[in-house]
């Protein structure tokens, strides 16, 4: 459930600040192992 939020959030990201969110994507990785 974590994993599809983060994804879809990541998206949803993507699609308003582009090439940020993948930044963001990566950052929440690190931060959820």
């Amino acid at each position: 459930m974590h994993i599809k939020d983060k994804l879809f959030t990541g998206r949803c990201l993507v699609n308003k600040s582009g090439r940020q969110a993948i930044v963001v994507s990566l950052t929440e990785e690190t931060k959820w192992p």
